[in-house]
């Protein structure tokens, strides 16, 4: 049992030895303001080495929040920085108590049992009646403190106190200093500024160095002048400073980039008128930069504005590389500090805006044109320019101080000119101030001559001064006067002509403008040209035309001028600058003429050109018909309706609208309320008599009278119609139909040029019309042409068959018999010949019929060409008398896809051709090759030839060359349109070379089955 208490004994006083260690090391802690968190830290690690604690944490008090700055473990939901609630903590009754509080948690609501974890102290930390903030300690498991641990832990928090209130005496006293060394750098900053500014010739110049003085001054590393762009109002970094080359790329980026007011730092100043302030720039989202930022390990930021009286200048900016909270007291100073560069920039601005308007004002009197002269409220010369010394002739010494009244007044009027003088002073009144004059004035030499003067009050302290400008105007005066004299011969030129000033003031406006134009002289003379002749939308132009005649340049085109009564017009000005003797711009001439006529003929003129073209394009006559009613629409008219007259009424067959959805109401009235055939007005009457007619203005008592119902008169009204005209149709002496043209929504009238127009149009139109219906007839009679050949052919095949067989017959048994003479054996021969020769022209009558009407047709098989030009050679050859026939052929066959008997049929027709034609007979000639994949046959003659001209229409069907008529030839020219039409139809082609006088060859190619090309070999 002594054993035990010798072992309790020893435990106890190393936990006691553990316990004072503890002491020891808390003790010797430093708890400095700028690393608190590191001393608290190490404290929490000291009590956990001494007490079995499973947490504990220290929070501090930071202006009446509980701010945790260190944690130990886990079981207190704590975390460095966390600030912590009054409502729900009972350390917050250990702060306001300032005593130690027990319990099972944290909060003041204790948990059920089963979630108890052992028991929780708050240890005030408070020392010399201040609360510095509270210990927090969370035991293991259920187990609570001892008595012995309790002591501790108050030890432990007493030594914290203490340390703590230590820590706070030193920082008061280092703020006092750092406060003292921050009040030295600002008045030194101000100071410095102040100094440099005093001796800068501009801005610019110091910028740089205001902001290393400031930075250097205030402890800041980097430095940044932004200023107002005034082409783009956009701030630019323009002058930067950095005591520390890591800095280099953050000033880089912010030369590259531009802020608009309220964006990025600078921005938020410019915005505002006020100094900002940011603690740190990598959290604050109003900052542009903070990747360069943070390369650059820059934190905090201030700027603050550079803003005169009326003007904001610009920006600067500072950084550190320190996260640092707002100081108020830097941003006023630094406020005051803008404004008073503010009021430096707009100091030197405006001496320099003295100087150069001292010598703007020096050069403006120096080179002036015109005499600028000056006076003071006693009547006294104070100016006289080189220009005065010219005009007046007494130099600036003499003017000078001397009376203007006297000087340069002529003596008849100088008592008008000083009492008019003294009534202003007396009363202010102005009559002669601010306008321009036409005065008198008197040179040197006592000589008067015309001036214009313009007089402006000068307000000053010793009484008002006045500046007149004084031009000579004897030349202009002279001019002026030429110009109306020459002006008033043009009075009977059919042309308007206008003479205006150098301002634009008319002085001259003849008896044709009047007429033109609507005003009369007297209300024109004295106006502006801008303000009467051009049209409104024109003006501007109008303008820029007068600049460039007050600069000496001619200028002529058409343009658009208006009436008095508003309306407007095209005319055809010519306008050229008048110049004095010396060459100086003193008026301008214009003159002008009506070119609507003209305007209008032209537009017609190309109009009806392009309607031409138009109708020319289609031979169906509905279609031209509605091409008419197109055409006319809007170019003539908002509706147009073209009826065509038919078996004694009239059809409604085109219609058009500029609304493509209101046709469908126009048909659907002409169904309900059809042409009334013998009504005395309208299309019927048009169509009877061949007259046009013009209603200029659609009135009520006409649209009452062309309404058959109280609803068709609705109707009329909701169409809107304004004028209209009905043309006839006329073609070849025969009114075809009618053209109705309507205005509505346009609003116009028509007149009888527009009624001359239409005609025309409809001349046109109905020409047109006429040959799409004799087209039509044509192809009609063709048609009926080509179904008669077709079943005349079919007819007269029968009995021809029948003689043929029949003749045949005789033929045979004649010559087998010897039953008649030669004479009547020959003459049976003939019959025969001439039966085939019939059959065959009505063969070849029935294929172009067929062709004609598409019943054309082919019997596809495998066909020797060369086989069968060898048997049709044959067969022709005893039949000629004064003609040799040469055959020149492959050895091969020559094989293609057709039908035998309208091949034979094509080479029928070339062989015959060549025959009929090569009327002194001759030798034809025969080849057959093969050349790239086709069959070749070509017929050669020496007969009399094509002529050039009717080469290209040889293949046409009944087209015969001019030349055979000559030589008496008979034939229907359907033979060769045949072989056309055959070769084509096989896939093949056929053309023609010839020479007239020396023959014709005529080529055929047809592709071939399989090609094999093979030796020539000549068969005569």
């Amino acid at each position: 049992m002594g054993k035990a208490r010798n072992r309790l004994l020893e435990q106890e006083t190393d936990r006691l030895l553990v316990f004072a260690d503890a002491v020891a090391k808390i003790a010797g802690l430093a708890l400095p303001e700028h690393d608190l968190e590191h001393g608290c830290t190490a404290a929490l690690h000291h009590i956990a080495q001494a007490i079995p604690v499973r947490a504990a944490a220290i929070a501090l008090l930071h202006d009446d929040l509980l701010v945790v700055k260190a944690v130990y473990g886990d079981g207190l939901d704590r975390v460095p920085g966390q600030v912590l609630a009054r409502t729900g903590e009972a350390l917050w009754q250990a702060v306001t108590t300032g005593k130690t509080y027990s319990g099972l948690d944290a909060s003041h609501t204790a948990q059920p049992q089963a979630e108890q974890t052992g028991q929780y102290l708050a240890l005030p930390l408070a020392g010399n009646s201040q609360v510095f903030g509270v210990l927090e300690l969370q035991s293991l498991a259920v187990q609570s403190f001892d008595e012995t641990e309790l002591t501790l832990l108050q030890t432990i928090a007493t030594l914290l106190s203490g340390q703590l209130a230590q820590a706070g005496r030193l920082q008061v006293l280092q703020a006092d200093v750092a406060d003292q060394t921050r009040q030295v750098g600002l008045i030194a900053a101000q100071y410095t500024v102040t100094r440099i500014l005093a001796e800068a010739p501009s801005f610019m110049d110091v910028a740089e160095a205001i902001l290393q003085t400031i930075g250097e001054q205030l402890d800041w590393e980097v430095g940044l002048m932004w200023c107002v762009q005034g082409d783009t109002n956009l701030l630019a970094c323009t002058a930067t400073w950095s005591a520390a080359a890591w800095s280099q790329e953050f000033l880089a980026a912010s030369r590259h980039i531009q802020l608009p007011r309220g964006g990025g730092l600078p921005g938020c100043v410019w915005e505002s008128k006020e100094p900002q302030w940011i603690r740190n720039v990598l959290e604050d989202q109003r900052f542009r930069r903070s990747e360069a930022a943070a390369q650059a390990g820059l934190h905090a930021a201030f700027a603050f504005p550079i803003i005169g009286q009326n003007i904001f200048f610009g920006v600067m900016e500072f950084f550190s590389s320190n996260v640092l909270t707002s100081d108020p007291e830097l941003l006023h100073t630094t406020a005051a500090l803008g404004r008073q560069m503010g009021q430096f920039i707009e100091r030197r601005r405006a001496q320099q805006a003295q100087r150069e308007s001292e010598q703007y004002t020096h050069a403006i009197l120096e080179t002036a044109l015109d005499g600028i002269i000056g006076m003071d409220a006693a009547g006294r010369i104070t100016e006289w320019n080189p220009a005065a010394e010219r005009i007046f002739g007494y130099r600036r010494a003499e003017a000078l101080n001397q009376e203007l009244g006297r000087l340069i007044v002529p003596p008849a009027q100088r008592e008008q000119h000083r009492q008019g003088l003294a009534r202003h002073l007396a009363t202010g009144a102005a009559y002669v101030l601010g306008r321009r004059l036409e005065l008198t004035a008197m040179r040197a030499d006592g000589t008067e001559f015309p001036v214009e003067l313009a007089i402006a009050p000068v307000p000053g302290e010793q009484g008002p001064r006045f500046t007149g400008y004084v031009r000579d105007i004897t030349e202009r005066k002279r001019a002026e006067e030429a110009i109306r004299f020459q002006a008033r011969l043009l009075d009977v030129v059919e042309q308007a002509v206008i003479a205006t000033d150098v301002t634009g003031i008319v002085i001259y406006w003849n008896r044709f403008a009047e007429t033109l134009y609507g005003w009369t002289a007297d209300e024109a003379l004295g106006c502006n040209i801008l303000d009467l002749t051009p049209a409104a939308e024109l003006l501007e132009q109008a303008t820029q035309i007068m600049a460039r005649l007050r600069a000496g340049e001619s200028w002529s085109a058409e343009f658009m001028v208006r009436r008095r009564d508003g309306t407007q017009f095209p005319a055809m000005v010519i306008d050229s600058p008048i110049f004095d003797a010396e060459g100086t711009v003193i008026g301008m001439v214009g003159v002008s003429q009506d070119i609507s006529a003209a305007k209008r003929t032209e537009r017609n003129q190309a109009f009806l050109v392009r309607a031409s073209t138009l109708l020319s394009t289609s031979l169906d006559y509905g279609t031209t018909l509605q091409q008419v009613a197109d055409l006319a629409v809007p170019e003539l008219a908002d509706w147009c309706a073209v009826d065509l007259y038919q078996a004694g009424s009239t059809r409604l067959m085109a219609v058009a609208h500029v609304d493509p959805a209101k046709v469908a109401l126009a048909r659907r009235l002409r169904e309900r309320y059809p042409v009334d055939m013998n009504a005395a007005y309208g299309v019927p009457q048009v169509l009877r008599t061949g007259k046009a007619e013009l209603m200029p203005i659609i009135s009520q008592e006409l649209l009452q009278a062309a309404a058959r119902d109280a609803e068709h008169l609705h109707l009329l009204h909701t169409l809107g119609l304004s004028s209209a005209m009905i043309v006839p149709l006329q073609a070849r002496g025969r009114t075809l139909g009618a053209i109705t043209l309507i205005a509505a929504e346009s609003g116009r009238h028509y007149d009888e040029h527009d009624l001359a127009f239409a005609q025309e149009l409809a001349s046109r139109a109905a020409m047109a019309i006429d040959n799409a219906l004799l087209y039509q007839a044509a192809q009609e009679a063709v048609q009926l042409r080509d179904e008669f050949l077709s079943i005349a052919s079919h007819e007269l095949k029968t009995p021809l068959t029948t003689m043929l067989g029949h003749s045949q017959a005789l033929l045979r048994r004649a010559t087998r018999q010897q039953q008649f003479g030669e004479r009547d054996q020959r003459a049976l021969q003939i019959i025969v010949d001439q039966t085939l020769r019939l059959n065959k022209q009505i063969t070849t009558l029935l294929d172009v019929s067929r062709l004609e009407l598409g019943q054309f047709r082919i019997e596809l098989a495998p066909v020797d060409v060369a086989a069968l030009a060898s048997r049709v050679v044959l067969e022709l050859e005893p039949t000629l008398e004064r003609h040799t026939l040469h055959l020149s052929r492959v050895a091969e066959p020559l094989i293609v896809e057709g039908d035998e008997r309208l091949l034979e049929q094509v080479l029928q027709n070339l062989l015959g051709n060549a025959v009929k034609y090569s009327v002194d007979g001759g030798t034809i000639t025969i080849r057959l090759w093969p050349e790239a994949g086709a069959a070749c046959v070509s017929i050669s003659d020496q007969g009399m030839g094509i002529p050039l001209s009717a080469q290209p229409h040889l293949f046409q069907r009944f087209y015969r060359a001019t030349n055979v008529e000559d030589h008496r030839i008979s034939g229907l020219g359907i033979g060769l349109y045949l072989v056309h039409e055959i070769v084509t139809h096989h896939g093949g082609t056929v053309n023609v070379t010839s020479t007239e006088g020396e023959g014709s060859t005529f080529t055929v190619r047809l592709p071939l089955a399989s090609s094999a090309e093979s030796a020539v070999v000549d068969q005569s």
